[in-house]
């Protein structure tokens, strides 16, 4: 893994709400990110809706599996 990987810091859409669903606590991930966006995880295609604090903290989250081996 090259430094640029452990550095990268945007993931697509998919790979944020693939990561979040398939590793998070659903029923608490979903009612964090309605309170901060006004939205649950179910995403209306095509319209972006992690706030920016949201995708800093899942980007951190991947990144941190890849580093444990988890993805």
């Amino acid at each position: 893994m090259s430094a640029d990987t452990l550095t990268e810091s945007r993931y697509s859409e998919s790979d944020r709400l693939s990561f979040v669903l398939g590793y998070g606590s659903r029923p608490y991930l979903e009612r964090a990110i309605e309170s901060i966006t006004g939205n649950t995880l179910f995403r209306v295609p095509g319209l972006d809706v992690w706030h920016p604090s949201m995708r800093e903290a899942i980007d951190a989250g991947i990144t941190a599996a890849k580093l444990k081996g988890l993805l």
